[in-house]
Order: structure tokens, then sequence, then C-alpha cells
């Protein structure tokens, strides 16, 4: 296979969505082509493009060129476009404008989530006299209270020479674990703006115990199903410490209707593949399952005392309620120590489909 060829094989990206970003950003491919720290030609981008699949080195030199994270870039957030909600009248314009901009999107994003924020933690503790052991002496609630508050003094410092870049770790944790997975997202994140278009309505009902519900009248005879405690799980592994051709993240998304998985390779190749898996599966069973499941997260959320594991991938738990809040939990544990609710989000997966590696423990091996 010659270089032309192998630079139009790989990632999948939007067109559209890809030259739409360029021109944002006052490019063109005509000028990527000419430009010598990318090394490639404008024939060579403009196949990849038309093709929609993209080598991820050359992805890669191009979105650090446009200062773009790679994959905002290739159009990981461009079916937001297509919601039923972008048909109203300004919609579109306000969500490209204010949740979809380029400068929203830096490259250093990637940078960042190329980095072991843990070993970040230990290297500064170690750097100044506190060795890896010593700080797992203590408990968990004070390990996590000594992580924020180092962040917060960090933040507050940089904050001062920096003001318009600083920002904590945990914004960098949330960006990984809470992007948007469906459209109830959008609206959540565009609620305000939506409400004061009269778009959406907002309220709270609240009981009346003198009035009729023409509602359960109605529909009486159906079975009772109750509102979900969560309206979505996201359940984000890495991998532990291993060479960077085995090396990875990837994150299962559950929600009362679907569930979903992808797998990320931290470096692509024939034996490391990225992976997208998406499925709504029908019945009350899966419904079920997913309950069972919310309620297992429900205690790990509240785990108060976990001891981390060294030379291990971190397990993130990050879940939606009804009601649009969000809560999180980054865990350096084995799978096993959540055996029981990976059991049942397994029984949630297609039996045609692998199991993911975040799910995976000694059950599997």
């Amino acid at each position: 296979m010659n270089n032309a060829e192998t630079d139009a094989f790989g990632e999948k990206i939007d067109p559209e969505w890809f030259k739409w970003v360029i021109h944002r950003l006052d490019s063109s491919i005509r000028k990527l082509g000419a430009d010598a720290d990318i090394g490639r030609t404008e024939k060579t981008i403009l196949r990849a493009v038309k093709s929609g699949t993209i080598r991820p080195e050359l992805l890669d030199q191009i979105a650090k060129k446009l200062d773009v994270y790679p994959d905002y870039l290739a159009g990981r957030y461009a079916w937001t476009l297509n919601l039923d909600i972008m048909k109203e009248e300004g919609v579109l314009d306000y969500w490209r404008e204010h949740y979809l901009s380029p400068k929203q999107f830096p490259y250093k994003l990637a940078e960042q989530l190329r980095l072991d924020s843990y070993r970040q933690l230990i290297d500064t503790l170690l750097i100044h006299g506190i060795s890896e052991a010593e700080y797992k002496g203590l408990d968990w609630n004070k390990r996590r209270e000594l992580e924020r508050e180092l962040d917060r003094q960090t933040t507050r410092i940089l904050n001062r020479w920096f003001p318009d870049h600083a920002r904590p770790v945990e914004d960098l944790e949330y960006f990984q674990t809470m992007e948007w997975q469906d459209e109830r997202d959008v609206i959540e994140a565009m609620l305000d703006y939506l409400e004061d278009r009269g778009l959406v309505t907002v309220y709270d009902q609240g009981p009346d115990d003198d009035s009729e519900d023409p509602f359960f009248e109605e529909y009486k005879y159906l079975p009772v199903v109750c509102m979900p405690t969560m309206s979505r799980i996201v359940i984000k592994g890495e991998s532990g410490f291993c060479s960077v051709d085995e090396a990875f993240t990837d994150m299962v998304v559950i929600t009362p209707d679907w569930i979903s998985y992808k797998y990320k390779p931290r470096k692509i190749s024939e034996h490391n593949l990225p992976m997208n898996l998406a499925y709504q599966p029908s019945g009350l069973g899966y419904r079920a399952l997913f309950d069972e499941a919310a309620e297992k997260v429900t205690g790990i959320l509240e785990l108060d005392d976990e001891e981390f594991v060294a030379d291990i991938g971190s397990t993130t738990f990050a879940v939606t309620y009804p009601n649009g809040t969000k809560k999180h939990r980054v865990f350096c544990l084995p799978g096993d120590d959540f055996a029981e609710c990976f059991a049942l989000v397994k029984k949630m997966v297609p039996s045609e489909e692998a199991i993911p590696r975040v799910l995976i423990t000694s059950d599997d091996e």
C-alpha cells in the first residue's frame, strides 16, 4: 500500500463538518496542503475528506495547526445538528455559536487527555517528599480532600498568571465523562435559552389530592412502570500501565432506552482498532436491568473508603438524574470491586458482541 492510499485510510470524519470548521478558522484545504508543518499535499487532504476517512496522524497534524480538538474536527458532535430541536428558527445558529464554536474545543484538550492525572498527583507529592505509600495511608475521604485542595490552590495560583486559561482538573474529568449523548442532553444544555424562546416548558408537578388524575383514569389498566432514578449512566475505563500499542480508553453508556459502547485505542494498529456500538433493546427486561444497575451505581457513588491500586487504569462512574443534575466518581480499583454492577450491565450487551473492556472481571478471564 503506497503513502497516498494510507493517508486516506483510518478514522472516520464528517466531510461537511470538517470543511466548516476549517473555513470558520479562516483556513482552507489549499492552505493546509501548502503548510510544511503538515507535510501533506492539498490533493491528499482533499482525497481523505471526500472518502470520509483520514489517517489519525494527519487528523492530529491538521487539528494541531488549527488549534482544535481532533475529535471535534472529525465531527464527533456533528450529529447534534440533525436533531429535531435544531429545526426551530434560530436554534441551530445559537447552538453552533455557543456550544460548537471551535474556541470551546482547543487542541490542548487532546494533550490533556493524554496525561495521567493520578501519576501527576503522585509525582507532585513525591517531589515534595511524600511517597505514594504515605499518600495511600490516608483514608479515601482525606485523599479526595487533598486532591481537591491541591487542584483548587494550584488553579488559584495559575489563574493569577493565566486568568483566561487556568482551569481545574475536575473540568477535564467532567468533559471526559459527561458529553452530550442524545437530544435530551442538548436540550438541557440550552434549557434557559429554549425556555426564554418558549420552545420548551419547565415545570414541577406537585401533588394535588383533591383533583382527579385523567391520565390514571384513561390508562389505569396498563402495567405500572415507575420513572427511572437515573436518566443516564456512564462507565468509563482506561488501560493501566502498559505499552502505548495496548493503551486505550473505553466507555459504556446506558439509559432506560438504549446502550452504547465506544472503544478508542491510544494508538491505532492492526491489533488495536477503534470500535463503536449502539443498540436500542426492546422489552421490559432491559428496563428492569437498567433499574437494578442504577441501584448498584447509587451504592458505588456513596462508597466512603476505597483503596487505590497502583498501575491500574481508572474507572469512572458518572450519572445524570432526571432533574438534570449530575454526579461522578473516579476509582483506581480492579473490575472485581464492581462485579455485581458489571454483571448486570453485561446482560444488557447483545450476546453476539464482545464484553466491553471496562466491564471485564476475573469471571471473564
